[in-house]
């Protein structure tokens, strides 16, 4: 985390970042966080999934965070910014996210933490 750490720093504040997750397949035992979840490619396979942000106008990677792989992007987002919170904070950045991460939990959950977000919306939203 240390890298991390010095590494954000120099991602300047008017960029976005955007964060996307992707599954990784394994055939693996060994990785703890290898599970059986949903597999785009319908691959009868194991994976591990990957949590990834990216600097949209640098394109630079800044954080990165392996998640099980059994878990969605709706339920994987709060592990994923609490891990990004607690390595150096949330503060002055603007995160950019598709309408995978999109549950009332979880706008709820980025107003709490005061984030600068946009989001794209699902249809089936029911924030009422």
């Amino acid at each position: 985390m240390v890298f991390f750490r010095e590494w954000v720093r120099t991602i300047s504040e008017e960029d976005n970042l955007a964060l996307d997750i992707t599954s990784i397949s394994s055939y693996n035992q060994e990785i703890t966080a290898v599970r059986s979840g949903y597999d785009r490619d319908h691959e009868n396979l194991e994976q591990i999934n990957l949590a990834l942000m990216v600097g949209s106008k640098t394109y630079r990677p800044v954080f990165y965070c392996i998640l099980l792989g059994n878990i969605n992007d709706r339920a994987s987002l709060r592990h994923f910014l609490s891990t990004l919170d607690d390595s150096f904070g949330t503060d002055g950045y603007k995160i950019v996210m598709d309408e995978g991460f999109c549950n009332k939990a979880n706008i709820t959950l980025m107003y709490d933490m005061k984030l600068k977000f946009t989001i794209s919306l699902t249809k089936s939203l029911n924030i009422l």
